[in-house]
């Protein structure tokens, strides 16, 4: 069983030795449900990210969970987006892994990283739904002259 848990790990290593273009590369290889957030925005401008995603766009599906990550100070950030995400019953935090991240630039230098994984609630169809016939409502003047 040691032997199973042990043999991923020197394959993620030897992919992340083998990148020639280091952080570009794992850059990448980030999935599309994934928000990286910064300490420039405010967690309320991610966790609208996060609802886009979770509800989809034209051209991109709409996602079941979406994976917020925070590196250094930012995890305050991550921490408050999707902390908002789960109050609007948006979506459900379902795991959180907490790590040090090290890159080429700043090799002697851990830097902490949050990962939040964010599950799509059963609800939040059923609240897409209504937010979507309440903008209409709005929008359409002949609703309006109809309930009045």
């Amino acid at each position: 069983m040691a032997d199973v848990a042990a043999a991923p790990a020197p394959n993620a290593t030897s992919q992340a030795a083998n990148s020639t273009e280091g952080d570009a590369a794992a850059g990448s290889a980030r999935p599309d449900n994934s928000i990286l957030v910064s300490m420039d925005k405010i967690p309320g401008f991610y966790a609208r990210i996060g609802k886009r995603m979770l509800v989809g766009r034209d051209d991109k599906p709409a996602c079941d969970e979406v994976i917020i990550t925070g590196l250094g100070m930012a995890t305050k950030t991550a921490i408050g987006a999707a902390s908002l995400l789960q109050r609007d019953n948006s979506a459900t935090i379902t795991k959180v892994e907490t790590s040090y991240f090290s890159s080429t630039r700043t090799a002697l230098k851990m830097v902490p990283k949050i990962t939040i994984v964010c599950t799509k609630t059963p609800e939040f169809a059923e609240q897409i739904k209504k937010d979507k016939e309440a903008a209409l409502m709005e929008k359409s003047p002949t609703a309006n002259a109809v309930a009045a």
